[in-house]
C-alpha cells in the first residue's frame, strides 16, 4: 500500500496500541505528516510507521524519536464524488445538451 505526506488515511484497526498516548480510534480519520521504518512488537523489524497532523506523541527514549503508528493500521480514505456534473457532461456529449 502506498501512502503520502498530506493523504488523508482511516484506522482500521485500533486494537493493542503499545505506544504512549494518545492513542487512535478505529475509523478515526488523519492527515499523514511524516514516516519511518522502524521495529514494531506486534508487526517487524521493518514496519512503516506513519505520523500525523492531529497527533504529535512524545519521544520513545531509547530511539530518540516520536513513536509512530504502523502503517498496517490505516487506509488510505477515498473520497466519494458527490457531484453528477460527469453524468451531465457525457449527456451533453452524447445527445448535444437536448432536454429530453
Amino acid at each position: 500500500m502506498t501512502f503520502r505526506v498530506g493523504q488523508k488515511v482511516v484506522c482500521v484497526d485500533s486494537d493493542g496500541s503499545l505506544g504512549p498516548k494518545p492513542h487512535v480510534h478505529l475509523k478515526q480519520i488523519l492527515t499523514i505528516r511524516g514516516f519511518i521504518t522502524g521495529p514494531s512488537l506486534r508487526f517487524g523489524p521493518q514496519t512503516l510507521g506513519l505520523y500525523f497532523n492531529e497527533i504529535v506523541r512524545p519521544a520513545n527514549p531509547r530511539l530518540g524519536r516520536e513513536y509512530a503508528f504502523a502503517a498496517e493500521r490505516f487506509r488510505p480514505l477515498v473520497a466519494k464524488p458527490t457531484s453528477i456534473e460527469w453524468a451531465h457532461r457525457i449527456d451533453r456529449k452524447v445527445f448535444g445538451g437536448v432536454d429530453a
